[in-house]
């Protein structure tokens, strides 16, 4: 479910989704989350600035099974690349990674 709405001068859709849903668009690149906010808001009928990005906010209860392969694989990618470009430590997210690869 979304909406849109402005933060300072850009226009900023609202993503409504459960969690690990939630926790994975949240942890997206900002080129990812922009094409997000654009492709959300790609039908309206008049002209107005493009959106900029996503805002997510986490709803209902948290799901489970094999439904959440897709958000944790994205969570997981993320995680591995904030590794490789050094924005976190391996140790840091290293429990992450083996709750996530036994899952």
């Amino acid at each position: 479910m979304t909406s849109e709405g402005y933060l300072g001068n850009r226009i900023v859709v609202v993503v409504r989704a459960p969690q690990p849903f939630a926790e994975a668009l949240d942890k997206l690149a900002p080129h990812d989350r922009k094409r997000i906010a654009e492709a959300a808001l790609s039908n309206r009928s008049y002209d107005a600035m493009p959106a900029s990005d996503i805002k997510v906010k986490a709803v209902g209860e948290t799901m489970s099974g094999p439904a959440t392969i897709l958000p944790d694989l994205i969570i997981h990618r993320e995680m591995m690349v904030a590794v490789a470009t050094g924005k976190q430590q391996i140790q840091e997210v290293d429990d992450y990674y083996v709750a996530r690869k036994l899952r």
